[in-house]
């Protein structure tokens, strides 16, 4: 995983625990949070037969690049919309769901809500130490209720980040 340093500043450790996820299913994987398409291109490396739809109203300069580099073209599909619109349209099951888009209280609620209904498998919320407890009033306050499996976290500029693997109840 040391090829997508240049675009992510998701820790080491997190990355794997995305890759370790997405090595589990074969199927549909959504990425809410696209920037240069670190996470995305992760778990569609790590499995191989999914199809990674990643959200964002605009990306970062190398994703387009990256994304042919790596040869994942017909397999990182971009949606180039707030989640919120993507989700008005969404009518596939998914199999695994990472959340890292909008940072606010309101924009986690809306994610957990609007994506977790096309879910039974493993729903990943990034972040979870890093903006003190938000994630976690987020996850308190969402409609779809949520439990905890693990937060295995890693370190960004020495700060615990954190991914919170949790699955519907």
């Amino acid at each position: 995983m040391d090829f997508l340093t240049n675009i992510t500043t998701i820790p080491k450790k997190e990355l794997l625990v995305l890759h370790n996820e997405a090595r589990k299913v074969d199927g549909t994987i959504v990425d809410i949070g696209t920037a240069n398409g670190g996470s995305a291109f992760t778990m569609a490396l790590a499995s191989p037969k999914s199809t990674v739809w990643t959200i964002d109203p605009s990306v970062g300069p190398l994703f387009f690049s990256e994304r042919e580099r790596l040869g994942l073209e017909e397999r990182v599909r971009l949606i180039a919309k707030t989640s919120n619109e993507a989700s008005n349209n969404w009518n596939k099951r998914i199999d695994l769901l990472f959340i890292d888009g909008l940072h606010t209280l309101r924009g986690i609620i809306d994610d957990i809500n609007n994506w977790a209904p096309f879910t039974d498998g493993h729903i990943l919320l990034h972040d979870y130490y890093w903006y003190g407890d938000l994630v976690q009033r987020a996850i308190d306050k969402a409609s779809v209720r949520l439990e905890i499996l693990d937060i295995p976290f890693g370190l960004h500029s020495g700060k615990p980040v954190g991914i919170a693997i949790t699955r519907r109840i």
